[in-house]
């Protein structure tokens, strides 16, 4: 009896030392827009922590780019192997995934994509990863919004505010040199006609070349800030324009078609099989209510011109034979500096601009934050990082807790937004008045 006291209790300390040392991995979605900060916090821990690995779908040194990345190996404060697995589907998606899951789960980077890859101090990079696991459920999301702008408003998620994220009117290359600035009331219009002709937008009669609204599908908390700051309505239907790599010419950056999206997005007849482009978040699936899913297609097409480009319906319908045509979206700042570097033009907002991006800058400039934490400028919203409300101790936890932790120094060293701490002004819901 004695003997097999002593067993069950070596094999009952077996069995903790085991659960302590468990490998974990964690799961992380939602906004693309705030994934720079977000990747050079979790890659920071990790470096901190010791040696590991990662792997991103972009090309090499691009990880902060990424929509799907994954991190593996010693991670400060949790023992065994972290595991860390992003994909950035959009700040509503995330929020509907962790408080919904089942049929919203994410699917994200397999570990196999590593191959044969070992761990390093500084980590080991493998870059253009494409193998995909089936989909998971997520313990963690970034969102640019209130999960009160959501759906899922009545749904408990842990955490909150860890940030501000800016964003920016911006038109795409060859945009009529009097196309500086986009009101709050003109982007109103302009999102609900689906066009405008540009002297509506510049004041000067001889811009006659025609305006099309394009942006992001229901899923992006890009386009739910773009729908709360203009005060246009978070559910309100629009009709945004967009195109696809059937479309495009890369090599020398031309838009040869941009089409009204279809009901149900992109679909396969028209200009092939991209039903993700469709906003079914709030159950409006309509012609010209979807748009983008992804905020790098969206900012990669913004680099091309427009100077020859037809216009076609939901239906395919010509609407507009081929000519020169602008278009005009709303992107976080991030993403409107890599598009600006391709060729974009980088607009004002109620005659307020960020001139250091605007003027080529890669990051947000000192001059460009005081007008953001002072209230000149308001396309801003606080940026939110939520956790299921299981996760309440354990090492999900203190991973949560050190991501949470290091985003205020990714956000500096970054400049990729405004830490909580440095704003004057606030505002008590997204597109809500700003004030001290």
């Amino acid at each position: 009896m004695k003997a097999k006291t002593i067993l069950g209790t070596a094999a009952l300390g077996l069995a903790f030392l085991t659960a302590a040392q468990a490998d974990v991995t964690i799961e992380i979605t939602g906004a693309s827009a705030f994934r720079k900060a977000s990747l050079t916090a979790i890659k920071t821990l990790y470096t901190t922590g010791g040696s590991f690995k990662f792997a991103h779908d972009k090309t090499s040194g691009n990880l902060t780019s990424s929509t799907r990345a994954i991190f593996q190996g010693t991670f400060p404060g949790v023992t065994g192997t972290t595991t860390i697995r992003t994909n950035f589907t959009g700040s509503v998606e995330g929020v509907r995934a962790l408080t919904l899951g089942g049929n919203y789960n994410v699917t994200y980077l397999a570990t196999s994509v590593f191959g044969n890859a070992t761990n390093s101090g500084s980590g080991t990079e493998v870059a253009s990863a494409t193998t995909a696991d089936t989909a998971t459920a997520a313990e963690f999301a970034f969102s640019d919004v209130s999960k009160d702008s959501t759906p899922q408003a009545s749904y408990s998620l842990l955490g909150g505010t860890c940030g501000v994220v800016a964003f920016t009117m911006i038109a795409n290359e060859g945009a009529p040199a009097n196309l500086t600035n986009v009101s709050s009331k003109q982007f109103q219009a302009l999102f609900q006609a689906g066009s405008l002709p540009a002297s509506v937008l510049t004041g000067n009669a001889s811009d006659t070349v025609t305006v099309y609204a394009s942006g992001r599908n229901d899923g992006s908390g890009t386009r739910t800030t773009y729908m709360a700051e203009t005060g246009l309505g978070i559910t309100t239907t629009v009709n945004q324009f967009i195109t696809n790599g059937n479309y495009v010419t890369s090599g020398n950056g031309t838009i040869q078609k941009i089409y009204k999206v279809p009901a149900t997005g992109l679909a396969a007849g028209i200009v092939g099989d991209a039903s993700t482009d469709a906003s079914t978040i709030w159950g409006q699936d309509l012609a010209g209510n979807g748009g983008y899913n992804s905020g790098s297609t969206l900012v990669t097409h913004f680099g091309y011109t427009s100077a020859n480009t037809e216009v076609l319906d939901a239906d395919g319908t010509v609407l507009n034979t081929a000519g020169p045509i602008t278009l005009v979206s709303f992107l976080s700042t991030g993403d409107a500096i890599t598009a600006k570097a391709a060729g974009a033009v980088i607009l004002g907002y109620n005659g307020v601009k960020l001139d250091g991006i605007a003027g080529g800058a890669t990051a947000l400039s000192t001059s460009d934050k005081e007008k953001i934490t002072s209230g000149a400028y308001t396309a801003w919203s606080y940026q939110q990082f939520y956790r299921r409300t299981d996760i309440t101790s354990g090492d999900s936890l203190t991973v949560f807790n050190a991501i949470n932790s290091g985003i205020p120094t990714a956000i500096d060293s970054t400049s990729s937004g405004v830490k909580t701490a440095d704003m004057q002004v606030s505002r008590g819901y997204d597109g809500g008045p700003v004030a001290p």
